[in-house]
């Protein structure tokens, strides 16, 4: 699917990355990175598939598949302990305020959150 088609029809922003082969794609709250896009003219080529992926999306073609349309997806709820993927939502934590209250991600749902860890050791 192009860039300008996602950007136009599905309100999608997607964005290059200078000096990476990896591109940014953004529909909404969800964002995500994609590599799966080749590069035709001065057009920008998105795999169907790999929107899928990092949107949580679920693709739909016509019976001649010359359009497509997409629906949301729910994420669906891990009962593993393994790390949330690139595109997935972040599992739910809490952490401690400098105050010693409580504070946790899900308290943000629905904006967009920057998580910055650090240790000074």
């Amino acid at each position: 699917m192009s860039a300008s088609e996602l950007e136009r029809e599905w309100r999608v922003a997607v964005k290059t990355l200078p000096g990476h082969d990896v591109l940014a794609v953004c529909s909404g709250q969800r964002c995500a990175l994609v590599k799966d896009f080749v590069r035709k003219d001065k057009e920008i080529w998105v795999s169907t598939p790999a929107l899928e992926k990092a949107l949580g999306w679920k693709s739909r073609f016509s019976p001649d598949r010359s359009s497509v349309s997409f629906a949301f997806e729910s994420p669906e709820v891990s009962t593993t302990d393994s790390p949330a993927r690139v595109g997935q939502l972040a599992p739910n934590f809490q952490v401690a305020r400098l105050d010693g209250s409580l504070v946790s991600l899900a308290d943000f749902r629905g904006k967009r959150v920057l998580i910055n860890s650090w240790a000074s050791w």
